[in-house]
């Protein structure tokens, strides 16, 4: 919805100016493009079985690009072994979750405080059974993490320190992630083994273990 809300706002502009018709082409269909995942969403929220590197890699394919444009340097877990799990739910919601954490790491990523500013990027997906309940998806990465702010607030419904930002995303996460009989998690340091560099934030999607 972010993405629609500037392709409008570009579209607006072109619509304004006289003589621009393959740029309002170019901006409807792009607009298009950016929708059809929300409507895919709404229309087809049916369970079905999966696993979790399927979830991972649909995400990263729907991110890759943007991914590449912000010069982040992204570790990818299903490339390394990491351990694999079943899944049941709605593949589109649960993919819209992961890629609304891949989203939320590349925004903070790129406004990260100047000690950091000059290392890499750094975003890692994997799978991790280092919580107890279950095992899940974990999306971390070496932005300025979460701070002193509490997981409760994190969730609430328009509670954002981003500046624009709807104060949704994380919200729908936690609902998508309860309706799909999960849970959001936000690790403390150390409940996840990772590498040292990825010292921001930690966000997990953690399910119940399938037979």
């Amino acid at each position: 919805l972010h993405g629609a809300e500037k392709i409008l706002d570009e579209l607006r502009e072109a619509v304004k100016r006289v003589g621009e018709p393959g740029r309002i082409k170019e901006l409807v269909d792009r607009l298009y493009r950016a929708m059809r995942p929300v409507t895919n969403l709404l229309k087809n929220p049916a369970v079905s079985k999966t696993s979790a590197s399927v979830l991972i890699k649909e995400a990263i394919f729907s991110t890759e690009l943007r991914l590449n444009r912000h010069g982040i340097r992204l570790w990818d877990g299903t490339k390394h072994g990491c351990a694999d799990f079943k899944v049941e739910g709605s593949k589109q919601m649960l993919v819209a979750s992961i890629t609304n954490l891949i989203d939320n790491a590349i925004h903070w990523l790129d406004v990260r405080e100047p000690s950091k500013a000059s290392s890499d990027k750094l975003l890692l997906i994997s799978t991790t059974n280092d919580l107890e309940g279950g095992p899940a998806i974990v999306v971390a990465d070496n932005g300025p993490g979460f701070g002193n702010d509490d997981p409760e607030d994190l969730i609430a419904p328009f509670f954002s320190r981003r500046n624009g930002g709807m104060g949704l995303g994380l919200y729908i996460v936690n609902e998508v992630m309860r309706v799909n009989k999960g849970k959001l998690e936000f690790p403390d340091t150390g409940e996840v083994e990772l590498p040292d560099e990825y010292d921001g934030a930690v966000v997990a999607l953690q399910f119940p273990r399938l037979s």
